[in-house]
């Protein structure tokens, strides 16, 4: 009888590695009942009509201008393993030291949210209806990875529906760039289901697929709260090779390459960015791209981003899919595509007249069933319709209408493309998205009284009290107290409002008449059209809502004449002006019907409101630069110098050329310039007027010498009621020298290296240590393992109790004059460690080090300070980011002789 111990042996042994194998390995996500967009997101066809058989039952503004903006968005990561990553551990408690300075060390088990400000706790994807999954029913890819890790390179399994280059003339590739995009918002039913709203949908052509934050996607005409894209064409690939792909997406995103899901981000709170590298034959590759955005209450859900990213070769950085690498889908490959060549002018007013010059502008007559039906081109200036004056098939005249703002002019033409909708149905054929910029200056003549000590709570008359702010408010509606930029905004308080409310041409039909609503907690007096209406005086309670209604009828688009007069004392304050739409009557019983119900539908956008006469052009800075004296040798800058940007001290006098336009009567006064609204008197050292026909201006020369409390860098020039653009400044002693190290670690970072013997990657300035997301920092490098060491001064102007609080994930540890105040130095999620300190006025030497570990990249840096205990005790500085104008390069710790080097701590 043989002996068969051995070999049972052998094969329990290799059944128990077997298990073991399999339980180690990461679970494949199964689509769960609950999550906002079932089996895809927010699927769009070509026309913008949305299907809605792919959503599921249940679920769910950075100055751009500025040059230390962020220009990238990546909130958290994935684990490389290509599972969803949630929280470290839980927030940790909040602790408080007095002086002296001691290191803080927080207990990691217990959490504080009163000490959360967005009351945010980052759930992790099973614990919280937030994390649920927007992207359902795909299977992650195999080789996806995130960060600078280079995943290894794959084929795609079947390839399907790809097609030659030389399949399509040069002519169309050039003419047809970008990808196919069909937008919708997403709303919630009366059943909890999110659904498109196809009465809204919206498709235009994206030459690149870069939305870094909310403000890129400004001009889509829909809140962005709650909606998802599509993006649908070809990736043109001209040459055989390994393509390293990325795709970030704040909340959920997929990448479909040739019939296969290739990238996906499948649900996590915050933005992230997953990458896979795949081996591409030349050739056109079909692609779709889905992306879904939903407000969910952490940090910085408003964000709102979606990017589409290769790393070029010979490069580590990834970058925008550029549009020479995009093409639209194949149905809208034709020669008589609508195509826009040119513009007469590429700005203008509202109301002004312009030409379009391209192809393929020509109507079109079709049977509808009840016989031809003419049905010209159109024309919509970010997503409004124009009225068309004239048109061929070449050249079309329109007027600039009543809701354009600044963004995308499309014109769309008619046609009944077989293949795309029902035999003879009509579609509409976008050309490609020309930027137009809408001059006309919005908002409202706002005339702010403060009333400190009043009681009367009635409506202020300009002519027995004199208005302390007068100013164009672009957006004049508020919540709350605290939106109101005025140093009176807790006072007893008055305004008055005065301008127009424009009524676009297709806000309603002829026959149709809609309810405009002004909300307050306050009391309001309103003037729409030729009706006024008035809360009543006994409405005084400051938590009670207020409205009140106006009819407005559909027809030509009009002006109507408007004014507010709002008055309040202490209480909750806020103004708010809606659109209503009738939904039906209320039935108190099955005979009687009652009262006629109306529901909320959206907020007035700012672009509808004017005001009462048109305001002069807002001045302009020119330029700005210090005055330095012969021979005087300019200070040394530790970081890389901002291309572009001038750099003047605080202290120092300088001299800047400032711009404004007539008429000829503003000229007996000057512009008022402020910097980080630090008022700056200055001198005109030389006038220049330039007048042509009506048209006037005049350019000063001007010297100054740059005032104390400054940080930011924001220089304004305002005259009359208008505000001018900012031109930023950089301070040469104010901020922080920031050391970014790239750290090549794949087995992540438990806590902060030794900084001494490593290549930096760059140095650079930060004004201040704000960063809720990778955008926010702006990487030189893709975020995966990498160290900040900050170096600089902190200002201390007053004597107090100074409560620092850092919020950061991972770890960090901040020191005063060479002392501990935190020491976080471990990984975490997101959670804030503190330490109060006494501080007496002077400027202290401040660094600070912050290490990140694969996700959820945070680090924010804030302080509150008091005085006094106990009842007695009072309020220096309320709960904020530490500013700018707090950090000093003039006392510091010693710079180390570091400079950017674009190499990682390895040299590599």
């Amino acid at each position: 009888m043989r002996n068969y111990a051995p070999i049972i042996g052998l094969l329990l042994l290799l059944g128990v590695f077997a298990g073991a194998w399999l339980l180690l390995q990461p679970s494949e996500p199964q689509p769960t009942g609950a999550g906002n967009i079932d089996d895809s997101v927010a699927t769009l066809d070509n026309s913008g009509h949305v299907p809605s058989s792919v959503y599921s039952e249940e679920g769910n503004t950075t100055d751009r201008s500025d040059p230390l903006s962020p220009t990238r968005s990546e909130d958290s990561q994935v684990d490389p393993t290509g599972e969803v990553a949630g929280p470290d551990e839980p927030p940790g408690e909040i602790t408080e030291t007095k002086p002296p300075v001691k290191t803080v060390a927080p207990d990691r088990n217990t959490t504080d949210p009163e000490r959360d400000p967005a009351g945010e706790k980052d759930p992790s994807p099973d614990s919280s209806e937030q994390a649920q999954k927007f992207i359902k029913g795909y299977k992650r890819p195999p080789g996806q990875n995130l960060g600078n890790t280079r995943p290894t390179s794959r084929r795609i399994g079947k390839p399907a529906g790809v097609k030659k280059l030389d399949d399509v003339s040069t002519k169309l590739r050039q003419d047809r760039r970008g990808l196919l995009a069909s937008y919708a918002r997403l709303q919630k039913n009366e059943n909890g289901q999110w659904l498109p709203d196809t009465d809204d949908a919206y498709t235009r052509i994206d030459r690149e697929i870069w939305f870094p934050d909310a403000e890129s996607f400004s001009d889509l005409p829909m809140p962005l709260d709650n909606f998802g894209a599509t993006w649908t064409g070809f990736l043109v690939i001209e040459t055989a090779g390994d393509y390293w792909f990325f795709l970030g997406a704040d909340n959920g995103g997929r990448v479909e390459l040739d019939g296969e899901t290739v990238l996906l981000q499948d649900g996590m709170v915050r933005y992230v960015e997953v990458s896979a590298v795949l081996t591409l034959e030349p050739g056109l590759h079909p692609i779709k791209i889905e992306f879904a955005q939903q407000m969910n209450g952490v940090a910085d859900a408003a964000k709102c981003a979606a990017a589409f990213m290769y790393v070029p070769e010979g490069q580590s950085k990834p970058v925008a899919v550029p549009p020479e690498m995009l093409m639209v889908p194949e149905w809208m490959w034709s020669d008589n595509a609508p195509i826009i060549t040119s513009l007469s002018q590429t700005e203008g007013e509202i109301g002004d007249e312009i030409v379009i010059r391209g192809q393929g502008f020509q109507g079109l007559t079709f049977d509808d069933g009840t016989g031809g039906v003419d049905t010209p081109p159109q024309v919509k200036f970010t997503n409004q319709s124009a009225e068309i004056l004239s048109s061929t098939a070449t050249e079309l005249k329109v007027r600039v209408p009543i809701g354009a703002r600044s963004g995308t002019l499309i014109v769309y033409a008619p046609s009944t493309q077989p293949g795309f909708r029902l035999p003879g149905e009509l579609i509409w054929i976008p050309s490609n998205s020309v930027r137009f910029k809408v001059t006309t200056q919005f908002g409202m003549i706002a005339k702010w009284h403060d009333l400190p000590g009043w009681s009367n709570y009635d409506f202020v008359e300009s002519d027995l009290h004199k208005p302390d702010v007068v100013r164009l408010e672009n957006n004049f509606m508020f919540d709350t107290r605290g939106e109101l930029d005025l140093p009176f905004r807790d006072d007893p308080l008055a305004c008055r409002w005065d301008g127009k409310l424009g009524v676009p041409g297709d806000f309603l039909p002829d026959d149709k008449s809609s309810l405009i609503e002004f909300q307050t907690h306050g009391r309001i007096r309103v003037t729409l059209g030729d009706v006024t209406k008035e809360t009543g005086h006994e409405l005084t309670d400051g938590d009670q809502l207020q409205t009140l209604r106006f009819e407005v009828n559909g027809g030509a688009e009009r002006y109507l004449l408007l004014s507010i007069d709002f008055t309040d004392e202490s209480q909750a304050a806020s103004l708010r002006i809606v659109e209503l739409q009738w939904v039906g009557h209320e039935w108190p019983n099955d005979n009687e019907k009652g009262a006629e119900v109306y529901e909320e539908i959206r907020l007035l956008p700012y672009h509808w409101f004017f005001p009462p006469t048109v305001p002069p052009k807002p001045p302009e800075i020119l330029n700005a630069k210090p005055i330095v004296e012969e021979g005087e040798q300019p200070v040394a800058l530790p970081y890389d110098a901002l291309v572009g940007v001038p750099s003047i001290r605080v202290g120092q006098e300088f001299s800047f050329e400032l711009k404004d336009y007539g008429p000829a009567d503003l000229w007996l006064s000057k512009p008022v310039v402020t910097i980080d609204g630090v008022l700056l008197p200055y001198s005109v050292t030389e006038e220049n007027w330039e007048i042509a026909g009506e048209a006037a201006s005049r350019k000063m020369v001007c010297t100054a010498t740059m005032p104390p409390g400054v940080g930011a860098g924001r220089m304004v020039a305002q005259i009359s009621v208008v505000t001018g653009d900012p031109y930023f400044i950089d301070f040469g002693n104010r901020g922080l020298v920031g050391y970014l190290y790239d750290v090549p670690e794949g087995s992540g970072l438990s806590k902060l290296p030794d900084l001494a013997p490593l290549t930096c990657f760059k140095v650079r300035k930060d004004r201040q240590i704000n960063f809720e997301s990778v955008a926010d920092f702006d990487l030189p490098f893709p975020a995966e393992t990498f160290v900040i060491e900050w170096l600089g001064g902190l200002i201390i102007e007053e004597e107090g109790d100074y409560e620092f609080i850092c919020r950061s994930d991972d770890g960090m540890k901040l020191w005063l004059d060479d002392n501990v105040v935190i020491d976080a130095d471990h990984p975490q999620a997101p959670a804030e460690n503190t330490a109060t300190v006494h501080l007496v006025p002077g400027v202290y030497r401040f660094r600070m080090q912050f290490f990140e570990n694969n996700q959820h990249e945070v680090c924010v840096l804030e302080w509150r300070a008091t005085r006094g205990e106990g009842e007695a005790q009072e309020e220096l500085i309320p709960r904020q980011v530490i500013p700018a104008r707090a950090f000093s390069l003039d006392i510091h710790p010693a710079f180390p002789a570091k400079t950017s080097t674009g190499k990682r701590t390895d040299g590599s």
